[in-house]
């Protein structure tokens, strides 16, 4: 991964999930595709979509709308598959995100991210870097690598590292 200063504007992906406005730093995105076919995985975490076939490799698909305790989109004909890069234990693993549509990449300076006025429940915003304001809309920037805590990944990718 490519290291930028705070000071330079780097390029984000947005996504909508259940109505919010989310978007993560492409330099974390390895890919974007049409959400197709899953494969439910035995006894997997609940916010475990399945697995799904990515360029001849088994990557599993998590379903945000849970993990977020979001309620599910009623409309999936739009939902993608982004495949992301999340760092455990020193090492890359790939792991996908459903989400229900993707709109941009647009390119924004990290110092204009408001922090993320977390209230009460510091552990549920770790994964949020912070809010930023466009198209008169609020977006949740998410901290890639914190999305998941290790025992997560571990689990969803029978890694072990």
């Amino acid at each position: 991964m490519k290291n930028t200063t705070d000071t330079e504007t780097r390029y984000y992906i947005s996504f909508s999930l259940a109505d919010e406005l989310f978007a993560i730093d492409v330099q974390q995105v390895i890919q974007v595709m049409q959400a197709t076919s899953f494969t439910p995985v035995p006894q997997a975490p609940g916010f475990l979509k399945g697995v799904t076939n990515f360029n001849g490799k088994i990557i599993p698909v998590v379903n945000l709308h849970q993990k977020f305790g979001f309620k599910e989109s009623s409309n999936s004909d739009h939902q993608l598959i982004i495949i992301l890069s999340v760092l455990y234990q020193d090492n890359d693993v790939e792991i996908g995100i459903l989400v229900d549509d993707s709109d941009e990449v647009f390119e924004w300076n990290p110092n204009d991210i408001k922090p993320y006025p977390v209230s009460g429940n510091q552990e549920k915003g770790a994964f949020i870097q912070g809010v930023l304001n466009r198209k008169d809309r609020f977006s949740f920037v998410l901290k890639v690598n914190s999305l998941f805590d290790d025992n997560e990944i571990k689990n969803i990718t029978n890694t072990e590292i």
